[in-house]
């Protein structure tokens, strides 16, 4: 038999290949935006769906998670939500539901098994009152993401010929282990483009930080740390101003960026990077079929019949799906220290080394190795 963490690291893996393909995806349709996608948040619905699928459309949910079965399935999701509680002074807030159709009666056992794997739900609403539901949904929402993720569902997207809707929102928020102080952020240029060049404020720490240089990449990295040593951001710089795109398609090998974090080293530097806020609202319904995930969306291949009781061969398919991520990035640290820290914060020396972030770069989150959030940071 698998044990768990076998499970988990099957499930590690599938994340990271998942974060790659959709990211790639959703910069197609954020070209020179910025935006921030959470492949690791849609891992939950995934599962859950795959749990009351049969056939061909649970080879395939299992296929884009990266896990073999049920039983790889509950083990891996089951250690994973023990780790995420163990995240001292970091918020990592993922709320999941699917809303079914009031025409159709639930599966108890389905429900039940979904509640307790996943802490996320299974329940009944009334798509022909778009407005009522759609005001109800989105309040759920708001209260489990620190009323940071609002209007995620637009009610006119809702209609009596919606039979499921996948709801999915993820919030991250956590203290710097070593705070940006606050009087050192300056405006300074950004160069969106050769051409182009906007102010933005510009954070600055000089401290000792992990931070490598990729050939293949033609970028260099920072790894900035959050105080529950547990998760850290990285920033994934290209050593051109328009290097991006280069960028962007050497991501989509995601043993690359891998690569790359593990060949890191600590070293003293002078780090600055934007200070930033980014939401972005991503059509699932659009993205998940280019990275794999097709049959759930159409009416005669879906084959979700263990959500329901009663008839098994009932037609229930995703009508909608959608995803709205948060990313806020400033010089927050806990209150008692940042003041405290500010006579450690001296002008770099002759020959210090630099990182700065002063042209578009891609972000990682990540939450015990795993990429939770990814985006793309270009001033507009």
């Amino acid at each position: 038999m698998v044990h768990c963490n076998e499970d988990a690291a099957l499930l590690l893996n599938g994340n990271t290949k998942l974060t790659a393909k959709l990211f790639s995806e959703v910069a197609k349709n954020n070209t020179e935006k910025s935006f921030v996608m959470s492949a690791f948040s849609l891992l939950t619905p995934l599962a859950q769906l795959s749990l009351g699928a049969d056939g061909a459309t649970y080879d395939e949910l299992l296929a884009a998670i990266g896990l073999p079965n049920d039983q790889s399935t509950i083990n891996a999701f089951t250690e994973m939500k023990t780790k995420l509680g163990l995240l001292p002074g970091a918020e990592l807030k993922i709320a999941n539901r699917i809303y079914v159709s009031a025409e159709h009666r639930l599966d108890k056992d389905y429900s039940a098994m979904t509640r307790q794997i996943f802490d996320s739900e299974v329940t009944n609403a009334d798509f022909t009152q778009p407005e009522k539901t759609a005001t109800e949904i989105n309040k759920w929402v708001e209260d489990h993401t620190n009323h940071h993720i609002k209007n995620l569902v637009d009610p006119n997207s809702l209609n009596k010929d919606t039979v499921i809707l996948l709801l999915n929102s993820v919030y991250f928020q956590s203290a710097w282990q070593m705070p940006f102080p606050k009087v050192l952020t300056h405006a300074q240029d950004f160069h969106v483009t050769k051409h182009s060049t906007v102010k933005v404020p510009m954070m600055q720490r000089n401290s000792k930080y992990k931070f490598g240089k990729s050939e293949e990449l033609n970028s260099s990295i920072i790894e900035i740390p959050y105080v529950d040593n547990n998760s850290a951001l990285y920033i994934i710089l290209p050593n051109e101003i328009e290097g991006i795109t280069h960028l962007q398609a050497k991501l989509n090998d995601p043993s690359v960026l891998e690569k790359a974090l593990q060949e890191m080293q600590p070293v003293y530097i002078v780090v600055q990077i934007p200070r930033f806020t980014i939401e972005t609202k991503i059509d699932l319904k659009e993205a998940l079929p280019h990275v794999g995930v097709t049959k759930i969306f159409k009416r005669n291949e879906s084959n979700l019949s263990k959500i329901i009781s009663g008839n098994r061969n009932s037609n229930l398919y995703i009508g909608q799906a959608s995803q709205k991520a948060f990313v806020e990035v400033n010089e927050e640290g806990t209150a008692a220290g940042a003041a405290n820290e500010f006579k450690a914060f001296m002008t770099a020396s002759l020959g210090q080394k630099y990182f700065v972030a002063n042209r578009p770069f891609v972000f990682d989150i990540r939450v015990n190795n795993a990429p939770v959030f990814r985006g793309i940071y270009t001033a507009t």
